[in-house]
């Protein structure tokens, strides 16, 4: 039982790193591209509002879609 825990652990801590890895990476590259863009605050957060909306909408009728019935 217990190296099942701890193998539980380590694959948790796998997935995190590779989570943290991922998110580093894709912050770096939205942080170069609005830095190349030289955009304004107030247009930056606009935009990522924006993205951010849509993602939650694809997701939300993603979900909706495969609703039982």
């Amino acid at each position: 039982m217990v190296d099942l825990e701890r193998l539980a652990k380590k694959l948790e801590q796998a997935y995190q790193e590779e989570k943290n890895k991922e998110t580093e990476e894709l912050h770096n590259a939205i942080a170069d591209l609005i830095a190349s863009k030289k955009a304004t605050v107030q247009n930056v957060v606009f935009v990522l509002d924006m993205v951010k909306y849509e993602l939650l909408k694809a997701k939300f009728e993603e979900l909706i879609e495969k609703k039982p019935t």
